[in-house]
């Protein structure tokens, strides 16, 4: 008899269920929270409000009746907790707007010294040019760690916070991995 195997689309139905899991812990829990959330959200994703709001296939106006009410429709709460990671970590275009060289690259670095995940053989004795590393082609992680750090409570010193994000970062990262579309690359 032959050994039980998950199938591939019921790894990624897990896979979605761990990052909806992870991602509740960050919705916003107050009508005045949605706004920020949204700013943020756009933030992340390297565009405007407006370019956000056409990617969900609503108007602008729509989009700010969002944030005026307070809530999120369901259809598109769905869209933020299992997609809007993938989003992030898959966009590689570099936001012309900000600068993210010392926004979200802390959680970033705590990452990187905490898992085996270091493809660039980063020296972190040497912090600037990690930092250009980091910049130049993780742009996607670190702006989605900036907005994770904008979510998670501050309440520890700077280093075990900025350490904090980056384990959930790691979760995160690797709950969306299995839908990012990446070549294979040599190391």
């Amino acid at each position: 008899m032959k050994t039980p195997r998950k199938s591939e689309s019921a790894m990624i139905s897990n896979y979605a269920n761990a990052l909806s899991i992870l991602f509740a812990s960050f919705w916003p829990q107050t009508p005045e929270g949605v706004a920020q959330f949204l700013s943020d959200a756009a933030f992340a994703l390297g565009v405007r409000e407006a370019e956000l709001a056409r990617s969900l296939g609503i108007s602008r106006a729509t989009f700010s009746g969002w944030k005026t009410r307070g809530v999120i429709p369901a259809v598109h709460a769905k869209w933020f907790s299992e997609e809007f990671a993938v989003s992030v970590l898959s966009s590689s275009i570099a936001d012309v707007h900000s600068d993210f060289r010392h926004a979200g690259i802390p959680p970033v670095l705590h990452l990187f010294r905490i898992t085996d995940f270091n493809p660039f053989s980063l020296h972190f004795d040497n912090a600037q040019d990690a930092i250009d590393n980091c910049y130049r082609y993780f742009g996607g992680l670190c702006r989605l760690a900036h907005f994770l750090m904008q979510r998670v409570p501050i309440t520890e010193p700077v280093e075990e916070f900025e350490a904090k994000v980056g384990a959930l970062l790691g979760k995160v990262a690797a709950a969306a991995a299995p839908k990012l579309r990446f070549r294979n690359v040599s190391q």
